[in-house]
């Protein structure tokens, strides 16, 4: 395994559970759990899962995180925010979640937030203006807020998909 990687991977596992959970301690009867998972494509196209404990280029990795309400009252209004990694670039339509939401993605590292599709304004060379669409490579974070509540002994879970850069486009 690249021992660099391995390093930084590391060190965002922990970064990205401490991250998850400010939530929890804001609430006390909320719980948040998250998981970085390894997807291994088998030879018959199923996929399985393991615990992430290292990368390597080319893999990919499902983040889980579940909220839970151990509380007596519902929570409402949730909103969960997943950064994508230095070295990693989010995968398009892998965001999911067990409950109704809005979808929303930033650019610029969560300062702005926008429903897909992300479009950004360019300049031309004689000076117009054209609408793009901005390739969800490069989101910095996806958000989802929850459109339910969570229910007394219930829960929701959140799902996303990064791609491990090879190790040169890592360093930029």
């Amino acid at each position: 395994m690249y021992s660099s990687n391995t390093r930084w991977f590391n060190r965002f596992l922990l970064a990205g559970a401490i991250f998850f959970s400010l939530s929890a301690l804001s609430e006390g009867s909320l719980q948040s759990r998250m998981e970085a998972l390894l997807v291994i494509t088998q030879v018959d196209g199923k996929e399985t899962f393991a615990t992430a404990k290292s990368v390597e280029p080319g893999q990919v990795i499902e983040y889980r995180t579940v909220y839970s309400n151990s509380g007596v009252s519902p929570i409402s209004n949730l909103s969960v925010v997943g950064p994508v990694p230095a070295g990693t670039r989010y995968l398009d339509k892998s965001a999911t979640s067990s409950v109704t939401h809005v979808f929303e993605a930033s650019i610029d590292g969560g300062s702005s937030w926008h429903t897909e599709p992300l479009m950004r304004t360019v300049t031309q060379a004689d000076g117009s203006r054209t609408q793009e669409v901005v390739p969800p490579e490069e989101y910095s974070h996806v958000r989802w807020k929850a459109a339910e509540a969570i229910a007394r002994n219930s829960r929701q879970e959140y799902r996303y998909r990064v791609f491990v850069l090879p190790t040169e486009d890592n360093a930029k």
